[in-house]
């Protein structure tokens, strides 16, 4: 089963935000609660954490690419 990590909104305002740094490669294994990557916005930068056991399967933004408020930013498939 896959399950589709999105771009955060971490603020009212926030429309978009920028993907500064993957924590994990495609294939790495990850663990629920676990920091997948670091989100930027105009005010703050922010963790992403898993929100499952899996591993990433597909990495869809860039770093340093910004994307609207809940895009998919890559899939994790989950452990069985």
């Amino acid at each position: 089963m896959m399950e589709t990590v999105l771009m955060p909104k971490l603020g009212l305002t926030m429309s978009s935000g920028i993907l500064t740094t993957w924590c994990k490669k495609e294939g790495e294994p990850v663990k629920k609660g676990e920091v997948i990557c670091k989100v930027e916005t105009d005010k703050i930068t922010s963790d992403v954490e898993s929100p499952c056991d899996g591993h990433i399967s597909r990495i869809l933004v860039h770093e340093e690419e910004e994307k609207e408020v809940l895009a998919p930013i890559c899939i994790i498939e989950k452990e069985r």
